[in-house]
């Protein structure tokens, strides 16, 4: 995508050739890691987090790519999806037919254009066409 136009003229056309642009692979294995100097890394470091929020409650959904990835393919392909477009409108209802992607969107875990791409593979194969 690209910040800061001055029209929307052309933006949808952009916005599907970003999303259905092929996935980056990144060589991780090729990173190198960079020593901070101790003084720098003491000065980062901070003060213990206190210890009501070291530990996540229960009721709270996992954090992570592994979990969005499996919060991702239970919406599609499982019961969330049932109903989506009829009932996402309605809050008592779309506790039960809702994605639950977006705290895995907001913080990176999942892009727009993965799900995006996970989504047409599932619905160009037939499925839930309606609510895809």
């Amino acid at each position: 995508m690209q910040r800061g136009l001055k029209h929307r003229k052309g933006w949808k056309e952009r916005w599907y050739q970003t999303v259905e642009s092929p996935l980056p692979h990144p060589q991780l294995e090729a990173l190198q890691p960079v020593a901070l100097p101790e003084s720098l890394a003491h000065r980062l470091h901070g003060p213990p987090l206190p210890a009501e929020i070291r530990e996540k409650p229960e009721a709270f959904q996992p954090g992570g790519e592994t979990a969005a990835w499996r919060y991702l393919r239970g919406f599609i392909e499982g019961r969330r999806i049932n109903g989506y477009s009829r009932l996402i409108s309605k809050p008592a209802a779309s506790r039960r037919a809702c994605s639950r992607l977006s705290p895995y969107l907001a913080w990176g875990n999942l892009s727009i254009q993965q799900v995006w791409q996970y989504t047409q593979a599932f619905q160009d194969a037939g499925h839930r066409r309606r609510d895809l």
